[in-house]
């Protein structure tokens, strides 16, 4: 609501209170200290009060700016306060991650995305990638889509089925599901899910850290 229309419906107010005969210009005058010519001017339209003067009055009458709103306008304003809390803004990572790419690393310096408080309390980390073209996990992930990267060790060593990780593979940082048979850990897209023969084993020595290196929650 601007400044002028909150101005306005003082002056309502004030008109109101005095055709109602809770008020008198002689008494608003006086109990604001404002000469009762000026208030009688300022009703009529011909002048305006500065806002030193419309803090005064309200204060004289013991009101507050929220007593301008109507009770709507004040849900609508909690509600969008509820909203705004709702959401944290995250940098985008630097460039793509998918096939052909490193995984980004570097936070962008203006792109930024809001992501749900309740979806992050969950993650470890969290870092906002925008994802390359993936013919092997299409049509789940789109170029240009985004998903936020979860860096919890304690997820990245025990990883479950049904979720997404981003692993490093033939120098690329991509994004597969992790299956385990036994001992042996696979990467496995979305086209190869039916066609055991064509999981790709992951790397048994080493730190397993350095392959998996993030879940990844898909954004919509």
């Amino acid at each position: 609501m601007s400044f002028e229309m909150l101005r306005s419906r003082l002056m309502e107010h004030l008109r109101t209170r005095i055709q109602n005969g809770e008020l008198t210009e002689r008494s608003l005058a006086r109990l604001s200290g404002i000469s009762q010519p000026h208030i009688h001017n300022v009703l009529k339209g011909e002048k305006i009060l500065s806002p030193k003067l419309e803090d005064q009055i309200l204060s004289t009458l013991k009101m507050s700016i929220l007593d301008l709103y109507t009770l709507e306008e004040l849900r609508a304003q909690l509600d969008r306060g509820v909203q705004m809390t709702r959401y944290r803004a995250l940098n985008v990572l630097d460039g793509l991650l998918g096939p052909g790419f490193p995984l980004p690393v570097h936070a962008s310096h203006g792109e930024m995305h809001p992501v749900d408080t309740q979806l992050l309390e969950e993650l470890v980390k969290p870092k906002v990638v925008r994802l390359g073209e993936d013919p092997e996990m299409a049509p789940l992930i789109k170029a240009n889509q985004l998903a936020v990267l979860d860096y919890s060790e304690a997820v990245r060593l025990s990883p479950r089925s049904e979720d997404y990780f981003v692993v490093t593979l033939n120098g690329s940082a991509v994004i597969r599901i992790v299956r385990r048979e036994g001992a042996q850990l696979f990467a496995v897209t979305q086209k190869s899910l039916a066609d055991r023969m064509q999981w790709q084993e992951l790397p048994a020595d080493g730190d397993l850290l350095q392959t998996i290196r993030a879940r990844a929650v898909l954004l919509e």
